[in-house]
């Protein structure tokens, strides 16, 4: 699954290396906001940051050990939104999300987060996603 509509403007893409650049863009803008919830803000500096991360959750999702998505409004990144640790013998994933502080406010995380819980219940088969 490389990508799931939610609306006409609004999408789930799976990362992708090509993104990276616009990716570290959002973060940058973001980073005071964003302090206070990701641990990992603070080594994250750079594109080169991002598409070591890049690499290793596409090595995950290979492995079939998690789904990692861009939220995409119209050409645009808003944020992202995974399921890591997808342990398919206990039925269950940990979700992780966010967007940026100038997307907020406009339900963009809830409609992320149940096109993604869908996937997960639906395609997955889990039956518990942690958050």
């Amino acid at each position: 699954m490389d990508r799931i509509q939610i609306e006409p403007d609004l999408s789930l893409k799976q990362i992708h290396k090509d993104n990276a650049a616009l990716f570290i863009k959002l973060i940058n803008r973001n980073r005071n906001y964003l302090r206070e919830w990701l641990g990992w803000l603070d080594v994250t500096k750079t594109e080169a940051d991002v598409l070591w991360y890049f690499d290793s959750t596409l090595k995950e999702i290979s492995e079939k050990k998690a789904l990692c998505y861009l939220v995409w409004e119209k050409d645009s990144i808003v944020g992202i939104i995974h399921l890591r640790d997808i342990d398919y013998s206990n039925k269950k994933a940990m979700i992780g999300y966010w967007v940026g502080e100038e997307f907020r406010g406009r339900g963009l995380c809830k409609k992320a987060t149940k096109a993604i819980i869908k996937t997960a219940f639906e395609t997955l088969n889990l039956n518990r996603i942690e958050i």
